[in-house]
């Protein structure tokens, strides 16, 4: 069966995350995310997906989590990162039609517009940045 590596940025700005809504299936709700390419290491898939989807720079502080599933048939790995930026200002690649920041107090609220499990998330962010 056909494997591919993805990583997943948890992008934090002061005391929200970052959000994107899809335009191509599934069509959802999602943090910076994409595949791994031949070569790269999982942090610096992250940057560059960071930065072509947003146009932001980040630090990476540590991966929180792994998720392992199938998606149309290809097993994929997810490596999630807890992420900080120091801008806001968001330049959308085209895979995106939308973005918003989201208080870490209303993650819970968007566990429904996402296929990942963000519920999690908020506990992880204020146990690592005191928040």
């Amino acid at each position: 069966m056909k494997t591919k590596t993805s990583v997943v940025a948890i992008l934090i700005n002061n005391d929200k995350v970052l959000m994107m809504n899809r335009k191509n299936p599934p069509l959802v709700w999602c943090p910076p995310s994409g595949r791994v390419h031949i070569g790269e290491t999982l942090k610096e898939a992250l940057y560059r997906e960071v930065f072509e989807e947003t146009g932001l720079t980040c630090d990476i502080y540590k991966q929180v989590s792994k998720w392992k599933g199938k998606h149309e048939g290809i097993f994929i790995i997810s490596y999630i990162f807890l992420c900080k930026t120091n801008d806001n200002k968001v330049t959308l690649s085209d895979e995106h039609s939308e973005y918003k920041w989201i208080n870490i107090s209303d993650l819970s609220k968007w566990k429904d517009l996402t296929d990942i499990n963000i519920e999690e998330w908020a506990n992880i962010i204020r146990n690592e940045f005191k928040l």
